[in-house]
């Protein structure tokens, strides 16, 4: 063997070795997050694991989730279900059971309690060793609202057709039903290996499967509930409002915050843009157009005595130039027909008064 040959040689045996390495080290990575995934089931502070930091599952009378809709008290319109997505997917197997009034609804798998499941997880977790186990195993939630609730078959049915709307028909799951809150819900708790060996994406899952639970309603005949709310639920907490109230307080700028709901509270009671402008001067808000190369772009909004102006869209999105120019069309073609129904009431009372006056009376019928 020449020298060149055995550099070649010594080359390739050093790089297999490090591809040898670099293997070891990921599956005893891989090792470590599945053995903290399976004692969190078995942990006495609340099923946690490691990636649930803050709460393996928000109660619905507050808070946010990680990845959810918000609350009931937050939306705009009332869903017949709302869908929330929990962090530590098998952590809250454990907290789904072993909650107070927890009645179990429905599953696939063998395992009676959370530890004999998690055996039967850890098939999936050697089917799919480059997923991590806290992504692999899915922990999510579906609500109805304050005095809506379904009965234990009717929950059963939701999550079974739910779980096949977003395509995890035949994958293990369990689900348990909650009824210590206002709200009646249930705790699915499923994986995303499939029979056949493939792996339900979660890429985009909150909206996708928000779509997949529209769908579930209308199989299940679920109807919107009539909800009263007041005037200050009509602008919902959005991700956005949240943000702007954050990075305020950050920068300690708590006075050059704009009030959304004054701002929409306003916006209802305009129908052309002066309005508009007039009004919040007499609530402390300016309002100036944001103008580029001579054309409108957008609306920017600043609160009285601050030396900052906040972009409409970064306090809520319905703020923004397009969003504000559709809300006040709406609001004077609701201004013109109701103009339009008074002025046909008001014809057809005179009508009436000119008939009745027409009319002979009684004394001039009898001469």
């Amino acid at each position: 063997m020449t020298p060149t040959e055995k550099r070649a040689h010594s080359a390739h045996l050093a790089s297999q070795r490090k591809s040898i390495a670099a293997q070891n080290r990921h599956e005893k990575k891989m090792l470590e997050l599945f053995k903290k995934a399976l004692r969190a089931t078995g942990s006495r502070q609340g099923y946690r694991t490691n990636n649930s930091r803050r709460s393996a599952s928000v109660t619905w009378s507050g808070g946010r989730s990680t990845r959810g809709a918000g609350t009931w008290k937050s939306l705009r319109k009332t869903p017949p279900l709302l869908l929330k997505i929990h962090s530590g997917g098998l952590a809250g197997d454990g907290y789904s059971e072993k909650q107070s009034g927890a009645e179990f609804v429905s599953s696939n798998m063998l395992g009676g309690t959370a530890k004999l499941r998690a055996r039967e997880f850890a098939i999936d977790f050697a089917r799919h060793t480059m997923v991590n186990p806290n992504r692999l195993i899915v922990h999510v939630s579906l609500s109805r609202p304050e005095g809506c609730s379904l009965s234990r078959k009717e929950w059963k049915q939701v999550v079974e057709n739910w779980l096949s709307n977003v395509g995890a028909a035949g994958c293990n799951f369990a689900a348990f039903r909650h009824t210590e809150t206002d709200n009646d819900h249930c705790h699915i708790i499923f994986s995303r290996s499939r029979p056949d060996g493939t792996l339900l994406t979660d890429s985009n899952n909150r909206w996708s499967w928000r779509a997949a639970l529209r769908i579930t309603e209308r199989e299940m005949n679920l109807v919107t509930p009539d909800i009263p709310r007041s005037k200050e639920a009509l602008v919902p907490t959005s991700d956005r409002m949240v943000s702007a109230q954050r990075r305020a307080a950050r920068l300690k700028l708590q006075s050059v915050f704009v009030e959304p709901v004054a701002v929409q509270n306003v916006l209802d009671s305009s129908v052309d843009f002066p309005s508009f402008k007039t009004r919040l001067s007499e609530i402390g808000i300016e309002l100036q157009e944001a103008e580029k190369n001579g054309r409108k772009v957008g609306l920017l909004f600043r609160k009285g005595g601050s030396d900052q102006w906040l972009a409409g869209s970064s306090i809520s999105r319905d703020f923004s130039l397009p969003q504000i120019e559709k809300s006040l069309l709406r609001n004077l073609e609701s201004h013109r027909n109701a103009a339009l129904e008074r002025r046909k009431q008001q014809e057809q009372q005179a009508a009436r008064r000119h008939a009745n006056a027409s009319k002979p009376t009684i004394r001039e019928r009898n001469l």
